[in-house]
């Protein structure tokens, strides 16, 4: 049994990519987890990058990338944030720290998804190829529906203020996604379609 563990060593692999701003910031984030302090960050998403106050809840990896979910003070809610789209943080006193309702990661994991405010209805069909590209998506992943046949679709509720940030995640699948609802995704991927259409004109 041993000499098969050894064995095995050397079969088996567990890889992260190197991300160094992940790995900058991860031991920041997870002391304010830990404390339960806030921390202002610089968050580069999917457009324009914001400045925000967040209380981390912890960490966890996911499919080669760290997560942290945290309150953010800027949405008076819950948000899942890229360690890696952190360009900066730090600790702050401008928010006073909540008792938030989540002991744990788990804990957010089993209970994040009961509820969502404002909500508005994402509807989509996937290809095989677009079910696939999905999902390798943590927020994709958790909403789509794979068929017999390898396609997929999606039939969610989706915070409002995340209308933008859904399109911009179904426009990286491309022609292997379309939108049914809502029109606002529709109209923002139809826009996205002719600013690259004009840049290649």
């Amino acid at each position: 049994m041993q000499k098969r563990i050894d064995t095995m060593k050397d079969r088996i692999v567990f890889w992260n990519p190197n991300r160094p701003k992940a790995v900058e910031h991860l031991n920041a984030l997870l002391d304010a987890a830990i404390e339960q302090s806030v921390m202002t960050i610089h968050y580069e998403g999917t457009a324009v990058g914001t400045k925000r106050s967040i209380q981390p809840i912890g960490l966890y990896s996911w499919n080669g990338f760290w997560y942290c979910p945290a309150y953010c003070f800027k949405r008076q809610a819950f948000r899942l944030f890229r360690a890696d789209r952190i360009a900066r943080a730090e600790k702050t006193d401008v928010e006073q720290a909540r008792n938030l309702p989540y002991e744990s990661v788990h804990s957010w994991i089993q209970t994040s998804e009961s509820g969502c405010k404002n909500p508005v209805r994402l509807q989509a069909e996937l290809t095989r190829t677009g079910t696939s590209k999905a999902m390798s998506d943590l927020d994709l992943l958790k909403i789509v529906d794979i068929h017999k046949n390898g396609s997929g679709s999606i039939n969610a509720q989706i915070p409002r203020t995340e209308i933008d940030y859904f399109a911009d995640l179904l426009w990286n699948l491309g022609a292997e996604a379309a939108v049914i609802e809502p029109r606002e995704i529709k109209l923002r991927l139809k826009q996205k379609a002719a600013e690259l259409l004009k840049r290649y004109s």
